[in-house]
């Protein structure tokens, strides 16, 4: 198979925790018509498969990091000073 590049824009840096304060650290992506499409051409490649599709709503993003016990305060810092980082268009 063949994809063709497209451009993407990251943006606004997000966590998530459970209750053991075991979490993760991504951006989003932008969701653009590319990426869209691109995620059709696969959801259909998955079918052609036989794999059941994904149930949770499409959230395109980058994982940044892990973390196995969540510093709440610096978690905060880092947050207020990156949180709403936006990249340029990059393919």
């Amino acid at each position: 198979l063949y994809f063709t590049k497209f451009p993407l824009v990251l943006q606004k840096i997000v966590h998530h925790h459970s209750k053991s304060h075991r979490g993760a650290i991504w951006i989003g992506i932008e969701e653009n018509e590319s990426l869209l499409a691109l995620k059709k051409q696969l959801d259909t490649l998955l079918k052609d498969l036989h794999l059941p599709p994904e149930e949770r709503p499409f959230s395109p993003h980058v994982t940044l990091g892990k973390y196995d016990k969540m510093n709440g305060a610096r978690l905060g810092d880092f947050l207020a000073a990156y949180g709403e980082y936006r990249s340029e268009s990059f393919e």
